[in-house]
Order: C-alpha cells, then structure tokens, then sequence
C-alpha cells in the first residue's frame, strides 16, 4: 500500500517535466534505504540478536508516522471509487499462490516439487480468472487496460523482466559474503555500502545523461552495463582484495540506480494525469512481486547448480554461474525496450 501511494505524493506535487529529478530523489532515498538495512540488520545481529531486526521498526514507524502527519500534504482522489473486492480477493490469493509455490522449489531437499507446482497452478489459474473479471468492471482493482499505452506497457514488462537481476545483487552478495567469504553480517552489509554512495554522487550526472540520450537509447546501452556489472563478480573469491569488491560495488550502485531512475520516470511519460494513481498501483505491485520473483529465481538458481555439481552446500562455482545467468536476463530486456521510439518521453527531458 504504501509504495504505490508514494509515488502518487510525487505526481501531484510534481509537474511532469519535473518528474526525473522527483524520481531520482525517489530512487536516491529507496536505494539508501536498501544499504542502510544489511549494515543495520547485520549489526543488530551481531550484537544483539536476529530478533532485533524486527523491533527496530517500530521506533522507525513511530517516526514515519509523526513526520507525514507533519509535512505530507492530505491529497485525496477527486472521484470516489468502488473497491474491487472480489478483484481484491482473486488477484490477492493468486499472487500468493504463485509466490509461495516458487519459494517452495527454492528449498534444498526438492521434495515440494509437487505442492509448488500445484501451488503454482492454481495461482495461475485464479490470476488468469481475475483477468477475465476485471475486463467486465469499469473500474477493476488494477486497471490492465493501461497497457494498451505503448510507453507505459514497454516500460511495466522491461521494467518486471530486468528487475529479476537488479534487485538479486543485494540476496546473492550477502549470502556469498557470509558463507564463503566468512564475513560476519556486519562486514557484509559495510561492503555494501559503496552502492548508496555511488548514487549520491552520480544523481546529478544520472539527469544530464537521460536528457542527452533519451529513454530509448539509455534502457538499451544501461542493460549491457549492468550485465557486464554482474559478470565482474563471477570474479571474486575470497582472495579478492576489500578495496576491489568496494569498486564493484559502487559501480552496480551506479548502474542500477540510473535504470531505476529511467524504469520509474517512463512509466507515466504518456499516462493522463486522472490515470496517474492506477498506473501507480499496476507498478506497484508488479515491483513488489518481482522483488519476491528475483529472490525466489536466484536462490533455486544457487541450489540447482550446487546439485549439478553434486555439491552439498552452497560454493563459489553455484554463486558464479548464478550471476552469468542474470547477466545473461538482464540483455533480454533489451528487446523490449527497443520498442521504444527515441522521441518518447522527450518532453518531460525538457
């Protein structure tokens, strides 16, 4: 819930020409959050306990609560809508389905297959009813019929296909630290830190270059150098030295903030404004279910090559060749985002 009614904070403090430097700042604080949580949650386990990961949100929501009560203006709809509970119920459980299923094949014994796979089914099965549901309202849960926008229907399938490895660094770097590396969890989540900095530095840089280049040709060059990203660290071992991990880390901020930056921006260069809050909801949710996707498609990757290997636990080989498969999804987006026409979003570059 709250994701989605972020963004519609932006839009309607925002003029559209001003929504790159809104959604940079927007990307810029998301991403630091992400950092400042391994560091947090690996101090917190070190010191105190894993069960202190999960107090600490309430002193941190306590906060949140005061400064929107404080500085967030009151924006409502100014067209009441009837809420889609039977929407709501379908695509809810389906979702789940679909999520836990994947998470079952992820786990090492492999003796689930068979309840993910009917988990998954059914999951499907409702989605695809949902679908149906929805094209008989008017006003469904998320409106699908959005993606008959050409801008925004590139932007929402590049977006959900390239965030499979964007979003698994964080998962897979923790794990190869503290398993093989033998890091504790704080020295993991420090080594990450470079990834906030490196976003902080390059804001300004990330504005000039989506402007000179346009959409287009940025989510069609920033793919290749993410994937070149992530095959650096088919590269590491234990014998690397802090201050070269550092350096790849930094620069992964860096790419993968500015396709963050792109993603988020383009998905309403063509959307009206009374539209705005149900594009925000359909990015929403697909943002938040590809996050739990790439999490699920990068642990079964790490577990189906230790078996290859006929390996028992998890070893550096696994980690490797999980990050040249993501490499290798990352190039894949590129053919979608090549549907774009390179005067789109031009006006907002103004």
């Amino acid at each position: 819930m709250i994701t989605p009614v972020g963004r519609m904070i932006l839009l309607k403090t925002f003029e559209r020409k001003e929504f790159i430097k809104a959604f940079t700042s927007l990307v810029l604080v998301g991403q630091l959050g992400v950092v400042c949580g391994p560091m947090l949650g690996g101090a917190l386990t070190t010191f105190l306990g894993w069960r202190w990961v999960f107090f600490v949100n309430l002193p941190v929501g306590f906060l949140l609560l005061i400064l929107i009560v404080r500085v967030i203006p009151n924006y409502k709809e100014e067209q009441r809508y009837h809420f889609d509970k039977i929407g709501f119920v379908l695509f809810s459980i389906a979702v789940g389905l679909i999520t836990f299923g994947l998470a079952l094949v992820t786990e090492e014994s492999f003796q689930n297959v068979e309840t993910a796979g009917v988990l998954f089914g059914i999951g499907a099965i409702l989605l695809v009813v949902y679908i149906l549901h929805s094209r008989r309202l008017h006003l469904p849960l998320l409106n699908l019929k959005l993606l008959r926008v050409r801008t925004f229907r590139i932007a929402i399938l590049g977006s959900f296909l390239i965030r499979l490895p964007l979003n698994a660094p964080f998962f897979l770097l923790m794990l190869l630290f503290q398993i093989e590396f033998r890091f504790s969890a704080l020295e993991a989540g420090l080594f990450l830190m470079p990834f906030g900095f490196a976003m902080m530095t390059m804001k300004t840089y990330f504005q000039r270059v989506l402007r000179r280049c346009g959409f287009r040709r940025s989510l069609m060059l920033n793919p290749v150098l993410l994937m070149l990203s992530l095959l650096t660290f088919t590269q590491v071992t234990a014998a690397t030295p802090a201050w070269t991990l550092l350096l790849l880390v930094g620069f992964l901020g860096v790419v993968s903030s500015f396709q963050f930056t792109c993603m988020n921006t383009l998905n309403f260069v063509d959307i009206e404004k009374k539209e705005m809050s149900h594009a925000c909801m359909i990015g929403g949710v697909l943002q938040q279910l590809a996050m739990s996707l790439s999490v699920c498609f990068s642990a079964g990757l790490l577990i189906l090559v230790s078996r290859f290997h006929h390996v028992a636990t998890l070893n550096v080989t696994a980690f490797h060749t999980t990050f040249y498969v993501l490499g290798a999804v990352s190039l894949l987006s590129i053919l979608i985002f090549r549907r774009l026409q390179p005067e789109d979003g031009r006006a907002m570059l103004q």
